[in-house]
Parts: C-alpha cells; structure tokens; sequence
C-alpha cells in the first residue's frame, strides 16, 4: 500500500477548498469502523483500507461522490487512524463491491509543503512539512535551505559553508555607529567616511547609498585577509550589486566613479601606476556613455595594467559586478556574463589601502548611487561560481 501522507485535518477544508457534505468527515476517527485503518480524504469522504484497489484505498459506500469506488490517489489522505470504535458512518466497503472503478480523478494530489520565511523558493531543512494539494503562503516545495532567515544563503547562491575563498562579505544592511562590522565571513570593521544612507531597498535586504564626497566605507582591515603582508593577491575576486544614480556625461575627458579602490596609499590613486586597483564606472570623453570598468593599475610588472571594460550602465535597475583576477589575467562579468578579459604579469607589492568608494583626495571620482552584498574571495572564482553568488535574475543559472 502506499504510503499515506497526513495532513492537519482543518486545513483540507480551509486551504484546499473542499466541500464538506452532511456525511463527510473533517478527521479520520468520524470514520470509524472496527479493526482497521480509516482514512479521510480531502473531499470529506472515508476511505478504507481493500487491496482489490490498486491504490489499496476504497470509498465509503456512504461518501458524497463516487461511492464505494477504488481511491484515485492515495496521497489525497488528510488524516489516518486504526480504530476499535463500534460506532460507524458507514461499514468498511467489501473487495467484491459492485461499484465501479472511477477513471477520473475525484480527489487532488497532495503534495509535502515546507516553510520558506524568506522567501527564497527553499523550504526550511529543519522545518515541519504540512501536506496540501494547493502551496500555502510562505512555503516551498522543497527543505533545501539551511538558513531560512536569509534569502542570500540557499542552494544557488551562498552556501551555510560552502565558500570556498570568501574572505568578507560586506552585507552593507545596517550601521550602528561610525565603526560597525558589517562582514559575517570574517568579522572584518567597515570604518564609516561621510554621511552615507543605510536602510534603502537593496538588492538584497536593504543597501548603503552615497551621494556626496567624502562618503565611502574604509576596509582597509580586509587587506589582512586578501592580501597578507601587504602583498597584493595573486588572484581573487570582488563581488556586489550596484543601482548607480544617472550621472552627468558632461565630463569631458577620462572620468571615473570609484566604487571598490585598493591601493598603496600613495597619490590619487589612478593613473600613476602605482599598484592600484578599482572597479568603477568611466567614459571616454564627453557625451560618451559610462561604461563599467575594472583596472589593475601597476600591480603587474613593469607596471603593465589589466584592463577591462564592459555594457553601458543602466541606471534603472541594480547590477551585478564581478571582477576577477590571477597572476596574469583579469576579467570582468556583468550579471553573471563575462564581458571582457585581458593579460598581465605577476603581480608586485603592496597593497595597504582598501574602501568601498573614492580615493578620499579626489571628490571628482565620487560614486552616487547605491551599493549591496560586496564580497571578495582571495580565490579567482569560475563563471558559474559568480552567476551563483549572484542568485537571481538578471544572472542566468549557474
């Protein structure tokens, strides 16, 4: 016999939309009989236990429809119960019943529900599973998550341990005070620079977004992860969603937005081939689109750069920016798509700066816009590892 799944017997009424007849039950003990396993369906008719049915099950002769005919589905069950009660809404039918088999389906299909508080499409793996043939609010068809509080960590995307290489990760949700950790991979501080705005829709959660110079997050703390001894990484990767501001293409020659800058602290930080890195937003010259941009600058001998530019930005939606990079490559992916990719040599030191931002000397590479979920990996992540980081549309599936 198949195994019979159970199900809270109010909610067969409730959330499936069953009608409930002058016969039909609501639980399992309403259709006693003596010496046997009674079931009561989604429908609100009994059901017995007959092996002449294929599904092992036959209606009640006394149900509503199709009475006393071979059970269609066996996991139409709300509730089940072995009974010794004498009272009775009807005898157990007999395997030699006259009535006929029905060929169509009398009863849904219920399925195994789990709950999914975050909304992420996977069910809590510790969570109770309610059987239902319609989903109810706030659940999955699966109990594949292993933090159901967080829709970032699921299957597809950020793992409970599975991250290889992720040596922060800035969610960027809240700011306590000027000196906050906001990385849960490490505990690394973000030092607060200006009057950044926290608490805006990200996309995930909610994000940080900057408006006027100085505003930047310093974690420069970050490079003793990614860098040690103030070497520069001989490969990793940096991660996060950005919603730029429309920015003004007026600029007339070689203008940038810096929102991830590494360097040595020495100069501005861009075009002195000191060993420098940022991901930014630059055009060519004025009435030229802004384009994404990632720069190794100096970092490689001889004072080679690893360059990469990408699409137009779009200023009505957030992106998603990684730019990965070895000892003698570099590449940068939009949404999961890699755009472009170039060569360098091995890398030089050091490394002692890092924020999310601008260089604090220059307010003309001032971001404006809004930034979520950055994460860096010391590690040079594959394409299909960056489309999962990324988790969701516009990031095609790893």
């Amino acid at each position: 016999m198949a195994v019979l799944r159970l199900l809270l017997a109010g909610l067969a009424s409730t959330a499936v939309g069953c009608s409930i007849d002058t016969f039909a039950c609501s639980d399992a003990s309403q259709c006693d009989w003596k010496g046997g396993t009674a079931v009561c369906l989604v429908d609100g008719a009994c059901a017995y236990t007959d092996d002449a049915c294929p599904s092992g099950l036959r209606r009640s002769p006394n149900a509503a429809t199709n009475p006393g005919v071979c059970v269609q589905d066996t996991d139409a069950a709300t509730t089940t119960e072995s009974t010794e009660s004498t009272e009775s809404n009807g005898p157990p039918p007999s395997s030699s019943s006259s009535a006929t088999e029905s060929d169509s389906a009398e009863t849904c299909a219920a399925l195994e529900w789990f709950p999914d508080a975050d909304a992420d499409g996977f069910g809590d793996v510790n969570g109770t599973a309610i059987v239902a043939c319609d989903p109810p609010d706030g659940s999955a068809s699966n109990a594949d998550d292993c933090n159901d509080a967080d829709p970032r960590v699921r299957p597809d995307h950020l793992q409970c341990e599975d991250n290889p290489g992720l040596v922060a990760w800035y969610r960027l949700d809240e700011a306590p005070d000027a000196n906050f950790a906001i990385d849960e991979a490490a505990g690394s501080v973000g030092i607060i620079v200006g009057t950044p705005s926290f608490g805006i829709e990200g996309a995930y959660g909610t994000a940080v977004q900057y408006a006027t110079h100085p505003d930047s997050i310093e974690i420069s703390e970050t490079l003793s992860l990614l860098a040690p001894d103030d070497a520069p990484a001989v490969e990793g990767t940096i991660e996060f969603w950005a919603k730029p501001d429309v920015i003004d293409e007026a600029c007339i020659t070689d203008c940038a937005h810096f929102i991830v800058h590494i360097s040595d602290g020495v100069g501005d930080g861009f075009g002195n081939n000191t060993p420098d890195f940022h991901i930014h937003l630059n055009h060519a010259g004025e009435g030229s689109p802004f384009r994404w941009t990632a720069l190794i600058d100096g970092v490689f001998g001889g004072g080679q750069n690893c360059a990469v530019t990408g699409p137009e930005v779009e200023y009505d939606r957030w992106t998603h920016v990684a730019f990965r990079w070895s000892a003698r490559s570099c590449a940068l992916l939009i949404d999961g798509v890699s755009v472009d990719s170039a060569t360098g040599t091995a890398p030089s030191p050091p490394w002692t700066s890092a924020r999310i931002g601008h260089p604090p000397s220059r307010p003309d590479r001032q971001y404006q816009g809004a930034i979520d979920e950055v994460m860096i990996f010391n590690q040079s992540r594959t394409d299909a590892e960056i489309r999962r980081d990324c988790g969701r549309a516009p990031c095609p599936p790893a």
